[in-house]
């Protein structure tokens, strides 16, 4: 309502009160007895889903998914039903109630939901207990006989939780193989990227990327130049339009144009900001030059020095753009 109509790319809330709002009023609402019901309407809400991750982000085409919602700390809705069904079954499981049978019956139906359900449990519980239960792939175990097992119970932790989130999560993306804008040939580092985050927990509150304090206009721009599909970039102008005039670069019209050019490349928006950033990405590896590999410096957590320089980098860039639209104003 208010916030769709209040907030763009521009203006209104930033990034860090969006993420607020929306585990807070929409993912409660829509969280509610979802085991029962989610899992078959998954394929209805992916619209709806899109339309959160374009809002937050500001983006005005679509941003690659996985890296946006690693970046934003936004497990896609099939994770999240994952980790509410394991917690529900745990908690059902642990009572060993009259319920307790019911689940027997439903743990051996061939019913393709209560398989699925299961075996995200089986998965659980072998990342909680390992060689405890004497199982080592998730299929192969039986819920009910391990309910006599004495060392094995269903009662659960946050940090377990989340461990368990981070890894569905990593096999996830890994299945996938590629969430970053630079080509193909990055792929095995946009997995370690996926690695390496994914591995930290609950990331938020340890970044400065995305602070109470910034404007959703400087969000916006970061995460342009972190999932560099944005009409910033030539590249994206040239994709679009199909004219490869367009995948020039603005600036020094010497090279091809994307996020990756105007933050380290461009001779033309070299300043102050690029020498730090630059100074503190590089090293002497060959490998810390690509592309895909200095946004991991740059998005990597706890990385704090390295996420203001990133900031002031891109500030300097917004600048640079509104030059150059000013410019060209006048001769529209």
């Amino acid at each position: 309502g208010i916030i769709t109509r209040t907030t763009n790319r521009n203006h209104g809330l930033n990034v860090r009160s969006l993420c607020l709002l929306l585990q807070t009023m929409i993912l409660t609402k829509l969280h509610y007895a979802s085991p029962l019901w989610l899992g078959s309407n998954l394929d209805v809400y992916k619209g709806f889903w899109n339309k959160i991750i374009m809002k937050i982000t500001g983006a005005t085409l679509n941003p690659s998914r996985d890296l946006v919602e690693i970046v934003l700390q936004l497990p896609p809705l099939h994770i999240q039903l994952e980790i509410l069904t394991v917690k529900f079954l745990c908690k059902t499981l642990s009572d060993k109630d009259f319920v307790t049978g019911t689940l027997a019956q439903a743990e051996g139906s061939l019913y393709k939901e209560f398989f699925s359900q299961f075996l995200a449990l089986k998965k659980f519980l072998i990342l909680k207990h390992g060689t405890e239960l004497g199982a080592n792939k998730h299929r192969s175990l039986n819920i009910i006989d391990s309910l006599s097992l004495p060392n094995i119970n269903f009662i659960y932790t946050t940090n377990e939780m989340k461990n368990y989130q981070q890894v569905i999560w990593l096999e996830d993306v890994i299945r996938r193989n590629s969430f970053f804008g630079y080509g193909s040939e990055m792929n095995s580092t946009c997995t370690n990227l996926a690695t390496l985050i994914l591995q930290k927990g609950s990331l938020m509150n340890k970044w400065c990327l995305f602070s109470h304090s910034t404007t959703k206009k400087v969000d916006s721009f970061l995460l342009d130049y972190i999932h560099n599909n944005s009409l910033l970039f030539g590249h994206s102008r040239a994709a679009i339009t199909s004219n490869q005039d367009e995948n020039i670069c603005p600036f020094c019209c010497a090279a091809e144009d994307n996020a990756y050019h105007q933050l380290i490349e461009c001779k033309e928006l070299q300043d102050e900001s690029h020498q730090l950033l630059l100074s503190e990405l590089q090293d002497n590896d060959d490998d810390s030059r690509m592309p895909a590999a200095l946004m991991m410096k740059i998005i990597a957590p706890k990385n704090s020095y390295i996420h203001q320089l990133f900031i002031k980098r891109v500030k300097f860039l917004i600048s640079q753009h509104h030059f150059l639209e000013s410019k060209l104003l006048p001769a529209q």
